[in-house]
Formats: C-alpha cells, sequence, structure tokens
C-alpha cells in the first residue's frame, strides 16, 4: 500500500486499526523527503540517521 496521497483520516485509520505502523509511515515519508528534496530544496533542516529532523541554523 503506498500512503503517499491518503488523507490524515484514512492514515489515521489505518494506523488506528493497525493496517499499517506509525514507524512504517515514519519511515515511508522520511525516505521520500529524502529522494525528492535534493530536486525541490523544500526541507529547511536535516533529517539525522536515527530520523530525528535537526531545524536549519
Amino acid at each position: 500500500m503506498d500512503p503517499t496521497f491518503l488523507t490524515a483520516a484514512q492514515l489515521a485509520d489505518l494506523t488506528r486499526t493497525r493496517q499499517i505502523g506509525r514507524l512504517e509511515l515514519l519511515d515511508h515519508y522520511i525516505a521520500r523527503v529524502e529522494r525528492l528534496d535534493p530536486k525541490i530544496n523544500a526541507v529547511a533542516g536535516t533529517i539525522s540517521t536515527e530520523g530525528d529532523i535537526v531545524p536549519a541554523n
């Protein structure tokens, strides 16, 4: 399942019913940012290797 274009309500329902995990969603969106941001330069910060979002200075 590709959660990319699901609404927040749909994602909440999927996590509530355990059809998808919270960490699975987080990993999906972090991977998406890492893949697309070099092209569009939209994230003003970095993602650490631990998955934390670190604000840009």
